[in-house]
């Protein structure tokens, strides 16, 4: 009770919070932030919509991976070590992708 009147007595931390601890009770142990719709494909310059494929397999080039769910510019990682999710933390933080500057952030 006193974390709750804790975080109402600051209305900015009640969702990132509250989303803090919902995640960590989840088996998701990182977020990516600010992922655009839209990417360049590399090798065609051609413009592609980023889809679930495309985000799943690069995330698999860092480590392993059970599961992705994303949420508008938000995608929820679910990889097999808490190593696994730092290091791909660590590459991808700050990262540009598109106009977009993604930030992770691990639970």
């Amino acid at each position: 009770m006193d974390r709750i009147k804790y975080l109402m007595a600051d209305t900015n931390t009640l969702v990132p919070s509250t989303e803090d601890d919902l995640l960590r009770a989840s088996r998701f142990n990182m977020v990516i932030r600010n992922v655009p719709v839209w990417g360049v494909e590399r090798h065609t310059g051609e413009r592609v919509m980023i889809r679930y494929a495309h985000l799943k397999d690069t995330l698999r080039q860092f480590a392993k991976l059970y599961d992705i769910q994303r949420f508008g510019p938000h995608v929820y990682c679910e990889f097999a070590t808490k190593e696994g999710a730092e290091k791909t933390h660590r590459v991808l933080n700050g990262m540009q992708i598109g106009d977009e500057i993604v930030t992770t952030h691990l639970f």
